[in-house]
């Protein structure tokens, strides 16, 4: 990790990673449960609802770490970043609706979108940070 991050801004990485992995785990746990055991009623909810925990835990560090953030300009830069991925992820969203509407063609995974929405975010930030130097 880069040394000029703060504490808070390495951990806040750090629970973001973990997170994310265990989404991922998670999600890939799902699928293979429902590919081979199809799962019913509420046991089907409950699984269907899994990988979506550790990826609500990433909103919640998110939130604590701008809380926390005591740099207004990084603060500012990470909520831009923020603000830059969702709209990224909401004209991908866009263009690919109208591309399934005319098209008949299938769509991606839902989460697809939360995966271009954290790349776009972080992309976003990366740029800002650069380019404030």
């Amino acid at each position: 990790m880069n040394q000029n991050l703060s504490r808070l801004q390495r951990r806040s990485i750090l629970l973001s990673g973990i997170s994310l992995i265990f989404t991922a785990a998670l999600t890939i746990l799902t699928h293979v449960c429902f590919k081979r055991y199809h799962p019913a009623g509420a046991l089907a909810w409950l699984f269907a609802l899994l990988p979506s925990l550790p990826f609500l835990g990433i909103v919640l560090i998110a939130t604590r770490y701008l809380a926390r953030e005591t740099d207004e300009f990084i603060r500012t830069q990470a909520l831009f970043a923020m603000l830059q991925g969702s709209l990224i992820t909401l004209v991908f969203t866009v263009i690919y609706g109208f591309l399934q509407d005319f098209l008949n063609i299938s769509g991606p995974p839902a989460m697809a979108y939360v995966d271009i929405f954290i790349v776009a975010t972080m992309f976003s930030l990366a740029f800002r940070i650069r380019s404030a130097q």
